[in-house]
């Protein structure tokens, strides 16, 4: 009997990955100047587009597994992927995003009912979930 080992993915090998697979579908990056919001074109079906953050997405496959390829594609137009995926040490002082204080996200509760609370985490609309102010790039 032969044993099979299967080596598993990181999450910053399956961005990789599925920034390759962006830009094989040819996913284009649409960014509005005037909300700051990111839409990505569907790679598979034409005329669809989602609402993206380098962090969330609205397609299928974000909802699936927590991570798709037009994440990866932003995160990569951002210059995130081609290098490990850390925190800076150090935010030049005036680009921390004053909506989120620098988290990328606002803490919100939800009510499960009977007096019980879950804690929800939803991404800063003003930021993008960066944590900091962002400039355009794609």
């Amino acid at each position: 009997m032969v044993a099979t080992i299967r080596q598993q993915e990181t999450g910053y090998e399956a961005l990789v990955r599925l920034a390759g697979k962006a830009r094989k579908e040819g996913v284009q990056l649409l960014h509005s100047e005037r909300t700051g919001a990111y839409v990505a074109t569907s790679g598979t079906t034409a005329g669809k587009r989602y609402a993206v953050t380098p962090h969330s997405c609205e397609c299928q496959g974000f909802r699936k597994w927590g991570r798709c390829k037009h994440v990866a594609a932003l995160q990569t137009a951002l210059g995130w992927i081609e290098k490990p995926v850390e925190t800076p040490a150090h935010v030049p002082a005036g680009t921390v995003c004053r909506h989120c204080e620098g988290r990328g996200f606002w803490i919100q509760a939800r009510n499960r009912g009977r007096g019980q609370f879950e804690r929800v985490d939803v991404p800063c609309q003003h930021c993008h979930g960066t944590g900091h102010s962002m400039k355009a790039v794609a």
